[in-house]
């Protein structure tokens, strides 16, 4: 069976920063550490996305998505059937949301 790709879609800096604009309210702004392992090995860093209220970064594409939902969209609610990262994080947009 062959399994054929979609092309990426490339992502331009303004939408990345219209996204982080829509989602600064909910996000936290996790650090990026540097991972020590000595002389001469790879300069690898760590983005630290267990610190948000959920623990996984799935919280930054659902702000993003729902705070891109039309208002009658909003009002008809927004469902998952993830019990897990992405269900979590649908929860914590939506409280946030609510005020």
């Amino acid at each position: 069976m062959s399994v054929s790709l979609q092309p990426v879609r490339p992502i331009s800096l303004a939408a990345i920063e219209a996204a982080r604009a829509r989602i600064a309210g909910i996000i936290v702004r996790t650090p990026l550490v540097r991972l020590e392992l000595g002389p001469g090995q790879p300069d690898i860093r760590l983005k630290l996305e267990n610190l948000q209220p959920i623990n996984a970064y799935k919280l930054r594409g659902a702000a993003n998505a729902v705070a891109m939902l039309t208002d009658d969209e909003r009002r008809r609610g927004v469902w998952t059937i993830s019990a897990g990262n992405a269900g979590s994080s649908r929860f914590v947009v939506g409280e946030e949301l609510k005020g």
